[in-house]
Order: C-alpha cells, then sequence, then structure tokens
C-alpha cells in the first residue's frame, strides 16, 4: 500500500494524480479550479472510504457494532464537505447507475455542473492510476 512508502517521490501514483488534478483544473483558457483545495482533498480521501461510512448501521448490523463497541465512521463536520465525499463515494460505487436523489442532494449543496464535472474527472484519473 502507498502509505507504507517512506518516499513518495517517483511513484506513479503520485504522478498520475498530479496529472489528474491538471486534467480537472482545465477549462478553455486559462486553467482554473473549480473545487478548492479542500474540496479536491475531500475527492482524494473518498478513494478510500466503504459505502458502509455514508450510510448509518440498520438492523443486524446496529446490534453487533453495540455488542462489540463498533462505532461508525465519523462525517465530517463542514455538511457541504460531507455531501462531497458521499457523492464521491457513491459516484465511484454506482458509476453509470447513480440515484437521482444523489445529484439533488449535491446540487442542494451548492455544487454545480462544472464543479461536478471535476469532481468526475478527477475519479476517472484515479481509476487509471490504479
Amino acid at each position: 500500500m502507498f502509505l507504507e512508502t517512506p518516499d513518495w517521490s517517483g511513484t506513479e501514483w503520485v504522478e498520475g494524480l498530479a496529472s489528474a488534478c491538471a486534467i480537472a483544473n482545465r477549462v478553455d483558457g486559462p486553467a482554473r479550479a473549480l473545487l478548492t483545495a479542500h474540496e479536491q482533498g475531500v475527492v482524494a480521501i473518498s478513494l478510500f472510504d466503504h459505502r458502509s461510512s455514508i450510510e448509518p448501521p440498520a438492523g443486524l448490523a446496529r446490534w453487533l457494532g453495540h455488542l462489540f463497541g463498533f462505532r461508525p465512521v465519523n462525517q465530517l463536520a463542514d455538511r457541504k464537505l460531507e455531501a462531497l465525499r458521499r457523492y464521491c463515494i457513491m459516484r465511484r460505487l454506482c458509476e453509470d447507475a447513480l440515484p437521482p436523489a444523489e445529484d439533488d442532494r449535491i446540487r442542494a449543496a451548492g455544487y454545480c455542473d462544472a464543479a461536478l464535472e471535476e469532481v468526475g474527472k478527477l475519479l476517472a484519473a484515479s481509476r487509471v492510476v490504479h
């Protein structure tokens, strides 16, 4: 795993992530980012999150969690960033079958189509790197 590598220079995924950011920041004319650095970081951390991190445990899972002391994954404190994290996880896992409610939820959080296109480019670039 990449976290075990003490020196990240020269690794393929770092170069791929840099090129993914460069691709995502391209807009007609001079390059500008639609997503802030924090938002791009949220997209990056969402690559390692599972669907269970966005859905509260229910039924047997809740009971087992109570029994064995498991705690649900903490959500991000900023609601807008948490909405972005959820959207990225769902988009990565569902790919083309993203529920329409997720599009409505992310737009209600304040993200425009161009920002969501940038998210798509970053997620697509992460698939190429792996």
